[in-house]
């Protein structure tokens, strides 16, 4: 069970290995001009806080299932 209480972790560890993650990287791969790239940081600047809000949310919600799940288990 431990491992899947880690793996929202694993996956913010793995998009954190390359800058930008993985958007970042298949970005990178576009040969975008330099307007093009600073449009999207645009983007990626308002839409991160929605984003990790998203997360945080999911963090919360899977804690809350381990813990149903645990509380079973312990009966």
């Amino acid at each position: 069970m431990s491992v899947y209480a880690a793996l929202p972790a694993i996956a913010e560890e793995k998009a954190a290995e390359k800058p930008g993650g993985v958007l970042g990287a298949r970005v990178q791969d576009l040969n975008l001009t330099d307007d093009q790239k600073a449009k999207i940081a645009d983007i990626r600047k308002e839409y991160r806080p929605k984003v990790q809000e998203a997360g945080n949310k999911l963090r919360a919600t899977v804690k809350e299932e381990v813990e149903a799940i645990l509380a079973v288990i312990k009966e």
